[in-house]
């Protein structure tokens, strides 16, 4: 499912309509790229779900670690922008995964934001496999000016 070469990054909504930062989560190519369903937005909160792998499954029937990495990262982002600055954009600069259990298909994946600057955004990432926490990741986002942050 990746995204086709013309989808481009786009500012993520000024106002606080949810549904509008839901929409706009579906439009974003890495968010597409990965499967990533967005349920939820809100202040310091981004939910998504996983239910397909883009790559094949590990053989005890788990999402590959390497996904399940780059799934945190992307909600962790979703997450850390809702606190960014309008026409700010965020870039990832720690991320750290644990991985607790066989991450099985579907995943619901919750980003939510522990604190907040004009610095630096640090958020806590859950990943869920049939009620279960399979992965825990933690990481700091740094807020930019969305020209400095595509560039």
């Amino acid at each position: 499912m990746n995204p086709p070469s013309h989808v481009a990054h786009r500012p993520q909504p000024t106002e606080t309509d949810w549904g509008a930062w839901q929409n706009w989560a579906r439009t974003q190519p890495a968010i597409v790229a990965l499967g990533l369903e967005p349920r939820e937005f809100g202040d310091g909160r981004a939910v998504f779900d996983l239910a397909e792998s883009i790559l094949p499954l590990n053989p005890n029937g788990a999402v590959n670690g390497g996904l399940v990495a780059a799934v945190a990262d992307q909600v962790g982002a979703m997450a850390a922008v809702t606190c960014a600055a309008p026409g700010h954009g965020v870039l990832t600069c720690v991320l750290n995964t644990e991985y607790l259990a066989p991450a099985r298909l579907p995943l619901v994946c919750v980003g939510t934001v522990v604190r907040s600057g004009s610095a630096l955004i640090f958020v806590h990432i859950e990943i869920d496999s049939g009620g279960r926490l399979c992965s825990a990741a933690s990481g700091t986002w740094l807020p930019r000016p969305y020209t400095e942050a595509m560039s």
